[in-house]
């Protein structure tokens, strides 16, 4: 259930890139599509720091509740489930591709606590973080991949 949720979000996230190229539409919502797709890339570069659906508003010129009524339509999620998928996917990468301690794992994908990232991990993952480690294995790489801002998100589903 946790992967399909995840899967589900991803291919929403692919829809809303996608869809403005395939099918003329109304001004209006062109508008609210290209909104989705710069709070999409947005997010994407920056879901290691500490984001708010208030930060986003300033940094994309939009009412908060214009953001919010965004993700609750076109993604289908609220923004905080929404930021937590792409810093778990990103968790989940450095769990499997390094053995850093998970206290340096959560802090890299921008939780600011254990415990929330904890919560976030069972609620979406349906495992412990450190279950996960023991299923995934772990490749030794002590080192974090990628860059801040760099993360590539697609093709990189945990499973």
């Amino acid at each position: 259930p946790a992967n399909s949720e995840l899967c589900s979000a991803w291919f929403q996230l692919l829809f809303a890139l996608v869809w403005p190229r395939l099918a003329p539409a109304k001004k209006e919502k062109s508008a609210s599509m290209e909104l989705t797709c710069q709070l999409v890339q947005y997010m994407t570069e920056h879901f290691q720091d500490s984001l708010t659906l208030e930060l986003l508003a300033r940094e994309l010129h939009v009412n908060k509740y214009y953001i919010s009524n965004i993700f609750s339509r076109q993604l289908q999620l609220n923004f905080r489930r929404y930021l937590n998928h792409l810093r778990l996917e990103y968790a989940a990468q450095l769990i499997k591709t390094s053995s850093l301690p998970l206290t340096d794992v959560w802090a890299a994908a921008g939780f600011n606590s254990q415990r929330s990232f904890n919560r976030a991990f069972m609620e979406i993952m349906g495992t412990t973080p450190r279950e996960y480690r023991k299923a995934e294995g772990v490749r030794r790489n002590p080192t974090i991949p990628g860059s801040h801002g760099q993360f590539n998100p697609q093709g990189n589903l945990p499973g």
